[in-house]
Order: structure tokens, then C-alpha cells, then sequence
């Protein structure tokens, strides 16, 4: 989370994604500063 200054909902999700392998599909773009690729739903 501090990395990355993250909140704590997103730095659930992004511990989660990272230890899983998984992509982040999110309308939020904190995520683009992590090393884990975000999908926009809208490109779905």
C-alpha cells in the first residue's frame, strides 16, 4: 500500500491480484502506477 500509496480498499485488491496472478479490471486509475496491468471495463 505505501509503495504504491495506496488506499486500503485498493491495497486489498492489488495484494490480492499479486499473490493470485490476476489482472485488476477497475475504473480505478491508482491502479496504473502498480506493477499489475488494470483493465477498464469499458474495453470489455
Amino acid at each position: 500500500m505505501q509503495a504504491f500509496n495506496l488506499d486500503v480498499d485498493d491495497g486489498i485488491q492489488y495484494y490480492v491480484a499479486k499473490t493470485r496472478s490476476l489482472k485488476l479490471i477497475s475504473f480505478d486509475k491508482d491502479f496504473d502506477k502498480t506493477d499489475i496491468e488494470r483493465i477498464d471495463p469499458q474495453t470489455l
